[in-house]
């Protein structure tokens, strides 16, 4: 019987590789159609619900378009820290007991 401390816990490492890269290239495809067709849809319903200029309805909708137009430019950035971060881990994969300490 093994005599296991409670301060030993068994620990889980996220499995990142290669074929990884294209689950998260299909999920920003995904998500930049979901800003794209929000952004349709709030244009859309602002210019043909006839909401009066100014009030709540047309400055909610205004406050939801430049919201989603805010987030869709923060995509490029997102997608070069993930790949940044995989790159990242293969590397540290790749070198990690081998001839001392890889930093």
């Amino acid at each position: 019987m093994e005599n296991k401390t409670p301060y030993m816990k068994n620990t889980m490492r996220a499995q990142v590789g290669l074929g990884d890269l294209s689950t998260i290239g299909i999920i920003f495809v995904v998500l930049a159609v979901v800003l794209a067709v929000g952004a349709y849809i709030l244009t859309t319903i602002n210019t043909t619900a006839g909401f009066a200029a100014g009030s709540i309805s047309s400055n909610t909708l205004a406050y939801g378009q430049t919201s989603l137009q805010t987030f869709a430019q923060w995509l490029p950035i997102l997608a070069i820290v993930i790949v940044a971060g995989i790159v990242i881990y293969i590397l540290m994969n790749v070198f990690h007991g081998k001839g001392g300490t890889a930093v």
